[in-house]
Parts: C-alpha cells; sequence; structure tokens
C-alpha cells in the first residue's frame, strides 16, 4: 500500500471533454465507494466545464486535479496526470471512456490476491458514443476467468500477437507505481503517442502480470481523430517493435508485427498523402526507419502510395461519398 493509503490512483488526462469527463467521474464515484482508491485529473487547459466540473468533484469527493497553464499536448499531460499520482498503482483513464460498474472492487481484490503484479491490462468493449456496443470490438475476447503471466513477454505475445497491438490502449492499463518510475528514469526512447508502451517494454520482462476475467472499460470508437494518423499507428509503432527488439523479445515475432503494420495501415498512409499529411511513399517510410526489407509490397496501397498527391486527391471525394451513402442507407433502413 502507498504512504497515503491509496492501492490504485485513477489517472485521468483530459481536454476539452466537459460531458464525458463528469460521467467517467459520476462512474468512479459509484464503484470505488470506500475503496482505497484516489482519483487524479490532469485538465489540459480546457475552455469548456471542465473547470467546473473539477471544482464540484474535488469538493465532495476528494478527486485531486491540476490545470495546466497551457496545453501542453496529450502526450506530456498523461505523463504528468501519472506524475501526480500516490497510489501503489497507476490505472490511467482516457476521459472518453467509461468503466464498466463492478470493475473497481474486481481489480482491487485482484490486486490483494496476487502480490508483486507488475501490469495488468483490463478487458475492454468498442462502443459508439452513446455506449452501444459494436460487433468485433471486445479485446481479448471470449475471455472467462483471470489469466497470469508470469514473463509480461509472455503476455505481450499472447493471443497469437493480439495482445501488443492493443496493451498501448491506456485505459486498460494499470501499472505498479515504482516500477514505472523507475523505468522512465532509465528510458531514453522517444516521447510519443506511445509512450507508456515503449516504457512498459523494459517493465514486463521477468514480471507477474495479469488480464482480468472481467470487462472492465468501455471505449467510445471513432471519438479521435488521432485514429486517421497514420504516422502513429505505422511509424511510431514500427518503433515500438524496434525497441521490443533491442530489448531482447523474440525478432522473428516483431518483425512479422512490423509487417502486419505496413499491411494494415497502408489505406490510411495512402489517404493521409492525399490530404497533404504525409510525402514519400511506404518504401521510403521503411527505409527512413531501418525496416526496408520488411515492407510489404504485394498490395495495391503499396503501388498506390508512390503516386504524387494531385493523383490521390480524387479519391478523397470517391472515399466520402462511398461514406454519405452509407450513412444515408443505414438511416434510410431504419426509417423504413
Amino acid at each position: 500500500m502507498s504512504q497515503d493509503g491509496s492501492l490504485i490512483s485513477f489517472c485521468i488526462p483530459t481536454y476539452n471533454r466537459a460531458p464525458f469527463l463528469e460521467a467517467l467521474l459520476r462512474a468512479l464515484v459509484e464503484d470505488k465507494g470506500a475503496l482505497p482508491v484516489e482519483i487524479v485529473v490532469s485538465d489540459n487547459c480546457s475552455t469548456d466545464r471542465t473547470g467546473k466540473i473539477l471544482e464540484e468533484y474535488s469538493g465532495r469527493h476528494g478527486v485531486r486535479y491540476s490545470r495546466n497553464g497551457e496545453n501542453l499536448g496529450a502526450v506530456r499531460n498523461v505523463l504528468k496526470v501519472m506524475g501526480m499520482a500516490k497510489g501503489e498503482y497507476l490505472w490511467i483513464l482516457g476521459d472518453d471512456d467509461l468503466i464498466v460498474p463492478g470493475i473497481t472492487p474486481y481489480v482491487t481484490n485482484l490486486l490483494g490476491r496476487k502480490e508483486e503484479m507488475a501490469y495488468l491490462f483490463v478487458p475492454r468493449m468498442g462502443v459508439d458514443v452513446n455506449l452501444n456496443p459494436l460487433t468485433g470490438r471486445t479485446q481479448p475476447e471470449n475471455l472467462k476467468q483471470d489469466v497470469f503471466f508470469e514473463d509480461g513477454r509472455d503476455m505481450f505475445m499472447a493471443f497469437n500477437g493480439e495482445m501488443s497491438d492493443v496493451m498501448g490502449f491506456l485505459s486498460s492499463t494499470i501499472l505498479r507505481r515504482d516500477l514505472w518510475e523507475d523505468a522512465c528514469n532509465r528510458y531514453d526512447g522517444p516521447v510519443d503517442n506511445w509512450i507508456v508502451l515503449q516504457v512498459m517494454l523494459h517493465i514486463l520482462p521477468g514480471r507477474r502480470c495479469c488480464i482480468p476475467g472481467k470487462l472492465g472499460i468501455f471505449t467510445r470508437v471513432g471519438n479521435s481523430i488521432a485514429g486517421r494518423d497514420s504516422r502513429i499507428w505505422l511509424d511510431e509503432m514500427i518503433n515500438v517493435y524496434l525497441a521490443a527488439m533491442n530489448l531482447g523479445y523474440p525478432p522473428l515475432f516483431c518483425e512479422e508485427k512490423i509487417r502486419a503494420l505496413f499491411r494494415g495501415n497502408a489505406m490510411k498512409f495512402v489517404v493521409n498523402k492525399a490530404e497533404g499529411r504525409r510525402g514519400g511513399n511506404l518504401l521510403s517510410v521503411g527505409r527512413d526507419l531501418g525496416v526496408e526489407k520488411l515492407v510489404e509490397r504485394r498490395f495495391p496501397f503499396y503501388h498506390l502510395s508512390f503516386l504524387p498527391k494531385s493523383l490521390l486527391r480524387p479519391a478523397l471525394w470517391v472515399r466520402s461519398a462511398r461514406r454519405v451513402f452509407r450513412v444515408h442507407s443505414r438511416t434510410a433502413a431504419k426509417n423504413s
């Protein structure tokens, strides 16, 4: 237990999402009851009702918060709120996500039964903005009981490699604070959108980790423009696997995941290039990152990535028209 008696610190970075933040704080207060947990929030200079909400919850429910004098950027705000925590474990929560009722006592009991766990990944379900479940968006799927790993590297590669794809999701992340702080002091890599996962790579080897057997997080899908940025999902994720290899994670596994990143993000790259947000091509991305041999070249979007922006831009109109048509068709079907 920490010096202030908190087993878990809920760490919430927030910016201009007052309605979502209020719903999250309400759910946390109801779920934690009298359990030894604290709630800390870092407000990244919001201009909406966030300040008033935090004042209210600070006075009535003991929520600790800090308001930045200027916007630090999303990544540095995450790091700041983690640094505010006093609990033994850090549980990072996105301000637009929501906890599943009962998950706080479940995790608290789990941490009490299994000592010295370094990391927990709380299962999540993708939902729309109104919290309606989305098919095929539960990660991991069909989990019926707690799953323990004596070495966190095995967890990183679990479920046919799926876990390494989702362990960067912040709202599912629970880390032992002392291990996090020690790893941060030794970390000398990039401070980018996957900074938490990058630091976690140093924590996992040889340490006990767990996936609780209870769904714990509702995450709103499509509520952020970051999901459309190929630099985050391609370039920066490749750097994660390169770092993993340097730390002794299996090279063949990491190389296959890099190939999969090129396959899975090729269209995103082409769209970003058409929008004027990227230059070069997929081969040049691989060359710049030192993984040219791992670039997948058998897919149409690989070849499209070599076209100039002027030729790619008309494709955006087609893509937008198809999206509008799909939305119109679904609306018409509901009204029929």
